[in-house]
């Protein structure tokens, strides 16, 4: 991909450690997009590698397990981690959205997943047909509760997966 590692178009280069682009097969079936990259994922490099990376491959597996393999790319709506883990701005979802299209298109992904509010917020108008799921994140604050959500999420993975031929 082509997406600059040393990026300047907003304000979150002067707090990141790094542009974190994503993580998953170049050439995917399932596109996610989630909100921002976190500490983990600064830290590392790679789109959710964290607590919330972990239950959104855990759900992944189970909605594979219930329908068939598929190649999925994970990114987000900004590719620079906000201070204090706060939600990106709307400047710098809009200063950043080159490279997510850019992103989408090397992707070639003919599913798409926007993860929480914050990647539906900006992405519904621009991807015509995509799926939600209720960011892992937000789930996992949520302790024992958020499991008929992590239920939720799987059937709607489940779902999306089988539209992949």
């Amino acid at each position: 991909m082509n997406i600059p590692l040393n990026c300047t178009n907003c304000q979150l280069h002067k707090t990141r450690k790094q542009v974190v682009v994503g993580r998953g097969s170049i050439l995917a079936d399932i596109l996610f997009i989630g909100e921002a990259p976190g500490i983990s994922e600064d830290t590392i490099g790679l789109a959710f590698i964290g607590e919330g990376g972990k239950l959104l491959d855990y759900m992944i597996g189970e909605a594979v397990k219930n329908t068939h393999p598929v190649s999925y790319y994970i990114t987000n709506t900004v590719l620079c981690r906000p201070p204090e883990n706060r939600e990106p701005e709307p400047t710098e979802v809009l200063k950043c959205r080159e490279n997510i299209l850019e992103i989408i298109q090397e992707v070639g992904a003919t599913v798409f997943c926007l993860i929480g509010k914050v990647a539906e917020r900006y992405y519904k108008d621009i991807i015509p047909y995509y799926h939600t799921i209720v960011h892992p994140a937000a789930i996992l604050r949520m302790g024992d509760a958020g499991s008929d959500l992590i239920s939720r999420n799987i059937k709607t993975l489940t779902e999306m997966i089988r539209e992949v031929r």
